[in-house]
């Protein structure tokens, strides 16, 4: 078994995601919707370790206090640990908001995976982030790209 990214929402109306490692632990991404649709759409056995949440906008973080119910809820901090994961975040540039990018550890798989949402391309704030993903050769990415409407339709 290798690790596995459940991808429950996506997108402006609410983001959440669940990781699963080789063994079947789990952690939970962002907190953008109801635990109820996590319940009925999630693949781990056991309950999640704890939630990561980037930053505070709705999307990614209204239900979080229905998730303290579960396990810890870490709101867009530079660390987050539990038994079988550990995440680091790099700040990144989202309007005026405090935003994390994570390079989250799978201790069980030995393995990384860089997860980003909602960041500004500012390539002198992203260097460490490339530095670090070529030193630990990161091969998973769970990146939510959208877009602005705006330059789209001027592209």
């Amino acid at each position: 078994k290798i690790m596995k990214i459940n991808v429950i929402s996506t997108g402006s109306s609410g983001n959440l995601y669940e990781l699963l490692d080789s063994k079947g632990n789990s952690i939970i991404l962002e907190a953008g919707e109801p635990r109820h649709k996590y319940m009925k759409h999630r693949e781990a056995t056991t309950a999640p370790e704890m939630v990561i949440i980037s930053h505070s906008h709705g999307d990614h973080a209204y239900y979080a206090n229905q998730y303290e119910m579960m396990c810890i809820v870490h709101r867009w901090q530079q660390r987050a640990e539990s038994d079988n994961f550990k995440a680091f975040g790099f700040k990144v540039i989202h309007g005026d908001v405090l935003n994390y990018a994570y390079l989250i550890k799978f201790l069980e798989d030995d393995r990384f995976l860089f997860f980003a949402t909602d960041l500004e391309y500012e390539e002198e704030s992203l260097q460490p982030i490339f530095k670090a993903l070529k030193f630990h050769k990161v091969e998973n990415f769970l990146i939510e790209c959208n877009y602005n409407d705006y330059l789209y339709h001027l592209a």
